[in-house]
C-alpha cells in the first residue's frame, strides 16, 4: 500500500521478497523512508551513520509518531522489512562487544574498578563481586558498548 508523499522504490529496492539486502539496499530504503517523512513535513533528529557496524541511528520527532506517518513511511518506503532483514543479517559488521562473553564483560569490569576478578569465577561469582563494588551488570554492558565500538 502506498500513501500520499511517500514512494514504493524500484524492483530493487530493499524490501525484497526474500528478505535479504546488502548495506547499499538498506542505505537506499532508509534515504527513502527519510524523504517521505520529510515529504510529510517531519525531519528526523539526530541522524547518525555508525560506520562501525553499519547502521542509522536518529530520532523520530513525537507528532510524526502520533499521526501515524513514521509507521505509514517506515512501512510502504520498505525500509522497515529492510531495516529487520540488515540488522540480522550475517552479512552486517557486528560490534566487537557482542563477541564477548557475560564472563568476560564482568570481568573487564572488574578490572576497570582495580578488582582483580578469579579466572575460575563464575559469572554469578562475578557478578555478586561487581556488586560488592557497587556496580550493576547493566553498567557494565553499557562499558562494554562504548569501550568496544
Amino acid at each position: 500500500m502506498l500513501f500520499a508523499g511517500c514512494t514504493s522504490g524500484s524492483d530493487e529496492s530493499a524490501a525484497t521478497s526474500v528478505g535479504q539486502v546488502d548495506f547499499v539496499a538498506y542505505e537506499r530504503a532508509f534515504l527513502e523512508y527519510k524523504d517521505c517523512l520529510q515529504d510529510k513535513g517531519y525531519t528526523l533528529l539526530e541522524v547518525k551513520l555508525d560506520n562501525t557496524v553499519q547502521l542509522y541511528s536518529y530520532s523520530i520527532p513525537g507528532p510524526a509518531e502520533e499521526s501515524g506517518s513514521n509507521t505509514e513511511c517506515y512501512e510502504s518506503t520498505g525500509y522497515g522489512a529492510a531495516d529487520v532483514a540488515w540488522q540480522t543479517s550475517p552479512d552486517r559488521p557486528k560490534p566487537a562487544y557482542q563477541s564477548l562473553t557475560a564472563i568476560q564483560v564482568a570481568s573487564e569490569c572488574l578490572e576497570r574498578r582495580g578488582v582483580v576478578p578469579d579466572e575460575r569465577a563464575t559469572f554469578d561469582e562475578l557478578v555478586n563481586q561487581l556488586l560488592t563494588v557497587g556496580v550493576a551488570f547493566d553498567v557494565c554492558i553499557e562499558e562494554a558498548q562504548g569501550a568496544h565500538p
